[in-house]
């Protein structure tokens, strides 16, 4: 039979991941029984690693699991990845729906900073995001970083949420669907705001600032020394900061590496305000990052971005992703607090320092 377009992308992706990744595997003991949404033949026990006498062979590091959950080995995911009816998504990343409660999103671009982000939204506000059943990175991988983003994959096990996302059903939706769903959003949003302050602009845990407007090539990471996790991806983070002021010079500084002919210092310097306040951001509001199910918002996803930003980046970044594709945007401004000259002076920056 042919394949779609999709489904060749897929299978692509897969294969490819697949023979890369080696199949020399830690092993590992069960300390928690399993939930009932996965059965024995899904499930390697993980839960705890002893250390292994040589860093070239790929190993488990598993960060968190929650109480009764025992996540499955990365072999048993790439399984259950052949059958292409249990796939979610697959450009870049994969997300795989491995029982009909649990999906997991892996692969080498995805950070654990994004799981963190996702418990601490579930236990600090009422939020809808999917719940985090563990999350764990494998490697060292025998593959080249450069092509393939790292040399560890993370993978993040959630709960499943059924439903489609806003882009997909925007189009189809009346005028009061569409405003009843930005109500809630603007709740939402409203919600992430009022989270306590951190004191710096970062992620969470003092963690880098993981937007791309600091990202800088792995190379620089592995020439410094640097191997902690947050360089176990295409990127290194910068961060994070005290004050918005060395925020700001960050930025004007990575803006001048991408763009070294432009004698544009002290402008940059004079136009970027130092004095926002610091509030929380999912930092990418986009239809594509919302669940809906019904007309209402089931779930925001993909919180890799978020952190404590100044208090505009949130209505920067939800403008600046979506290149006014629809009417989205008309309703968006209606729930978001404007900030427009920050807007158009981000926007300025990020036409040299955007992916």
């Amino acid at each position: 039979h042919s394949l779609s377009t999709r489904d060749s992308f897929c299978l692509i992706s897969l294969l490819i991941c697949n023979t890369l990744r080696s199949f020399s595997f830690l092993s590992v003991t069960h300390t928690r029984n399993m939930p009932p949404t996965l059965n024995n033949d899904m499930a390697s026990s993980i839960a705890s690693s002893s250390p292994q006498p040589s860093t070239s062979k790929p190993h488990l590091d598993v960060h968190y699991t929650a109480p009764g959950f025992c996540p499955p080995h990365p072999d048993t995911v790439d399984q259950l990845c052949e059958d292409r009816s249990n796939l979610i998504f697959c450009h870049g990343v994969v997300i795989v729906k491995i029982s009909p409660e649990v999906a997991v999103k892996f692969g080498p671009h995805i950070n654990i900073i994004e799981a963190k982000n996702m418990i601490y939204i579930t236990q600090n506000t009422g939020v809808p995001v999917p719940k985090v059943f563990a999350y764990y990175t494998y490697g060292p991988i025998d593959r080249d970083p450069d092509d393939f983003g790292g040399l560890y994959d993370t993978y993040i096990f959630m709960s499943y949420v059924a439903g489609e996302t806003l882009y997909e059903a925007w189009n189809s939706l009346s005028v009061s669907t569409k405003s009843h769903i930005l109500r809630q959003l603007a709740s939402c949003v409203q919600e992430i705001r009022d989270v306590e302050p951190a004191g710096y602009i970062g992620s969470i845990d003092r963690g880098p600032v993981t937007d791309c407007c600091l990202a800088t090539s792995i190379d620089k990471g592995i020439a410094l020394g640097i191997s902690d996790h947050y360089t176990r991806t295409n990127h290194l983070f910068q961060g994070p900061f005290d004050s918005e002021q060395e925020f700001n010079t960050a930025i004007i500084n990575n803006y001048l590496n991408n763009a070294p002919k432009r004698h544009i210092k002290s402008f940059l310097s004079g136009m970027l305000p130092v004095s926002h306040r610091i509030l929380f951001a999912h930092g990418d509001l986009r239809p594509q990052n919302i669940i809906v199910k019904d007309g209402k918002v089931a779930a925001i996803i993909d919180w890799e971005r978020s952190g404590w930003y100044p208090e505009y980046w949130e209505y920067a970044k939800a403008l600046l992703v979506w290149h006014w594709q629809s009417d989205w945007t008309d309703y968006l401004v209606q729930i978001l607090q404007p900030y427009d000259a920050e807007y158009f002076m981000h926007s300025f920056l990020m036409e040299k320092l955007l992916i």
